[in-house]
């Protein structure tokens, strides 16, 4: 009854299901009901506006994805009698409290049982029992940020000044794209062997000369191996001019900030681990490279590459930091200019949802004998711009620049 109760919530009200995320932990209830949870948090988090679950797109999602026609039965089942409850909203909060109590209770016990020290959690318990009331759950569900009295003057002028936030490089790019803030999430793709990575040390060293700090997190190529390409973005010089007056290099990519960049090495890495160090650095900015071998428990790679995107669209919006996300191209991106939403690998996984710009990187045969690259925007919630820009690349100092 509790798990039809919880699960009827979190479908019809997103604030409902925050809540009750933000306070339960689905590990402890039965194996349907979590995945049927696991269900609703991708719903959800395709798209930020959707404020309840179509029961109608939740079934197809449901028979499209589930092989096995027991549990199909079975899922299909519970969720038909979710709907069927009827929660006010007041007595949302309720539920949740004794939902609470009941699993704390569960764990008091199973710790006694089990001989371990109890201390803890029985003062934890208590508290919940004698101290936790209505109006304190509220005030303390989840990470919330309530805007009440804010200087609505104050607010325009900061979010609309063209000249307040960052700009990508090169420049015709940044321009197109509009000044990025924190919160912000960029989706950046391209084929192997076309400038993907010499595009986000660009990126990362347009943003250091910014003067903002940032994290850069790879797990494709050795972190060191980046941090020397860092240098030669910086300094403009080459590795071998690199290594015949270090002196020289160093200084310039001081200059041009390179301290402002921290470097991170993740094999292959979890969208937990990153939040872990955006939480302990606070930087202004991070890049995550790449984003598509992020590891999280999924049940197949259109699920991973699903979850992962949207986990870096949160921890943008939770840490307010931009993340530039670098993920690969399909194959029919092969041989193209420009490149378009569905060129994206695993462009049917609503990959493309969770990014508020997206940047393709495209190289023709034409393109690529003249040492060029087109940048397109084929998705642009910041400034509008969707069209693309040609700029040249070189390999050799990791830079990209406008023509």
């Amino acid at each position: 009854m509790m798990e039809r109760t919880l699960l009827g919530t979190m479908l019809k009200s997103r604030t409902s299901y925050d809540l009750i995320k933000s306070y339960l932990d689905f590990k402890k209830y039965s194996r349907p009901f979590q995945i049927l949870a696991e269900y609703v948090d991708k719903f959800y988090g395709r798209d930020e506006d959707v404020q309840s679950v179509d029961k109608g797109l939740f079934e197809e999602q449901l028979r499209t994805t589930v092989a096995n026609p027991k549990h199909l039965e079975e899922f299909l089942g519970m969720t038909e009698a979710a709907y069927g409850v009827e929660v006010s909203e007041p007595n949302v909060k309720a539920m949740v409290l004794e939902a609470k109590r009941k699993e704390m209770g569960e764990q008091v016990a199973t710790a006694i049982v089990n001989g371990k020290d109890t201390t803890k959690l029985l003062e934890d318990y208590l508290e919940i029992l004698n101290t936790l009331s209505l109006d304190e759950l509220e005030e303390t569900a989840g990470d919330a940020t309530v805007y009440d009295g804010l200087d609505l003057r104050e607010l325009l002028a900061e979010e609309l000044d063209t000249r307040s936030g960052l700009m990508l490089y090169p420049k015709s790019l940044g321009e197109k794209v509009g000044p990025l803030r924190g919160g912000d999430h960029i989706l950046v793709y391209a084929r192997p062997e076309t400038g993907k990575t010499a595009t986000c040390l660009s990126f990362s060293g347009g943003v250091c000369r910014q003067g903002a700090k940032g994290l850069y997190f790879g797990n494709e190529d050795r972190v060191k191996r980046l941090m020397v390409r860092q240098v030669a973005n910086l300094s403009g010089m080459t590795h071998k001019e690199i290594n015949n007056d270090l002196d020289k290099a160093l200084r310039i990519a001081m200059e041009a900030g390179y301290t402002n960049t921290t470097f991170i090495e993740i094999s292959p890495g979890s969208p937990e681990q990153i939040a872990f160090y955006v939480g302990k650095y606070r930087p202004k900015w991070i890049v995550v490279d790449q984003v598509r071998n992020l590891m999280v428990k999924s049940e197949g790679r259109t699920q991973q590459l699903e979850q992962v995107t949207v986990a870096m669209r949160n921890i943008a919006k939770k840490y307010d930091c931009i993340v530039i996300s670098i993920t690969q191209a399909g194959d029919s991106a092969t041989g193209k200019e420009v490149l378009e939403l569905n060129d994206v690998d695993g462009s049917n996984t609503g990959m493309q949802a969770p990014a508020d710009v997206m940047i393709g990187v495209g190289m023709s045969k034409n393109l690529e004998e003249q040492g060029l690259r087109c940048f397109s925007l084929p998705k642009n919630k910041l400034e509008g711009d969707h069209g693309s820009v040609i700029v040249r690349i070189n390999p050799f100092i990791s830079r990209v620049s406008s023509l």
